[in-house]
């Protein structure tokens, strides 16, 4: 799976960091508006897009794909 995996990883630790800020903590009782900063959710945005435009050069003049990679993309 090459790439793949290694690519698919980064993407479930961004998902993993987003979910505990989410929801875990003392605070998580309170309205997620008051919990969860803007700049945290403007961060982790721009870290998302990173990750997908990086998948996009990686995987788009590597040939012939096996179905694993079109599921990323």
């Amino acid at each position: 799976m090459g790439n793949t995996f290694r690519e698919l990883c980064k993407l479930l630790m961004l998902f993993h960091e987003l979910t505990l800020f989410y929801y875990t903590g003392p605070a998580k009782d309170t309205d997620l508006r008051e919990r969860v900063p803007l700049a945290f959710a403007e961060t982790t945005y721009q870290r998302i897009l990173r990750w997908s435009v990086s998948v996009n050069r990686i995987f788009a003049d590597s040939g012939p794909r096996a179905h694993h990679v079109d599921i990323l993309q």
